[in-house]
């Protein structure tokens, strides 16, 4: 019987325990449970933030490229430009020099026959 009395006065300490204990594990069990909802909350908003995102960086690239691709264009018609600008630079330089070497026989010849002309109007 003793045995007895002890195992029940050993039941009751434990439910006494369980009395004191019940409150607080019931509160910690709703925090973590409140704590795990909001955390799922704040994921689901975290993979809607990520998704948004993606979608502006695949955007942002799409228009990067359309830049470089409208950059890449303006760069040809430039170099185009500056070429045909260096052709007519090319052509409209007068050189003195070339000029004389080339049409030196015909220099001479043209002065030859103004000298002669001069001369026969002209009688010394």
């Amino acid at each position: 019987m003793e045995l007895l009395e002890a195992r029940v006065h050993e039941l009751e300490e434990k439910v006494t325990r369980l009395d004191t204990e019940y409150p607080f594990l019931k509160e910690s069990l709703d925090q973590n449970t409140k704590s795990y909802q909001e955390l799922n909350k704040t994921l689901v908003s975290f993979k809607d933030t990520m998704t948004t995102m993606n979608l502006q960086m695949a955007t942002m690239n799409n228009n990067i490229q359309t830049q470089k691709n409208a950059l890449d264009r303006v760069v040809g018609d430039v170099e185009t430009l500056k070429n045909k600008v260096d052709n007519v630079d090319e052509k409209g330089k007068f050189d003195i020099f070339e000029f004389f070497k080339k049409y030196f026989p015909w220099i001479v010849v043209l002065i030859g026959i103004g000298v002669f002309a001069a001369s026969n109007f002209i009688k010394f």
